[in-house]
């Protein structure tokens, strides 16, 4: 499973225009995390984490995170074919702007845009804050460059 995430991660990486994400990739004890580090201000970093269990943690920001395919469309198909499908779909839509996070007091709610469809993950007790605000994110590639 990991080598079709690095496949897709690089296969997005390289339809970008130069210099505007690059990938990293490193272990983290018996886990591989693979994230896309755009150089656009106000684009979400975005990334996979993979262990041993072959389930995918996909996240996007300040860390809000889907375990696929637990938090997914559908929660009891650990198809890895369609895990990683469904990462890839997440991946665009994060890549295109269509991603946003709702901090509030005792959390953070991520959202991602699939469809037009707001897919929601929240965050308890992680990066609280006293004065709630959303933070929409930017596209990687900047709108004066879309084609």
């Amino acid at each position: 499973m990991i080598d079709e995430l690095r496949s897709l991660f690089i296969s997005v990486a390289e339809e970008l225009p130069s210099g505007c994400a690059r990938m990293n990739e490193f272990q983290s004890g018996d886990a591989t995390n693979i994230e896309l580090i755009p150089s656009a201000p106000g684009a979400a970093r975005v990334g996979v984490y993979v262990d041993q269990s072959e389930l995918i943690d996909f996240w996007f920001g300040s860390g809000c995170t889907w375990e696929l395919p637990s938090e997914g469309r559908d929660p009891r198909n650990f198809d890895p074919q369609a895990m990683i499908a469904e990462a890839s779909e997440m991946l665009a839509a994060v890549v295109s702007g269509q991603c946003e996070e709702k901090r509030w007091l005792l959390g953070t709610t991520g959202i991602i845009y699939l469809s037009g469809q707001p897919h929601r993950v929240t965050d308890v007790f992680t990066r609280p804050t006293l004065f709630p605000r959303t933070i929409h994110y930017r596209p990687y590639v900047p709108e004066a460059l879309q084609p």
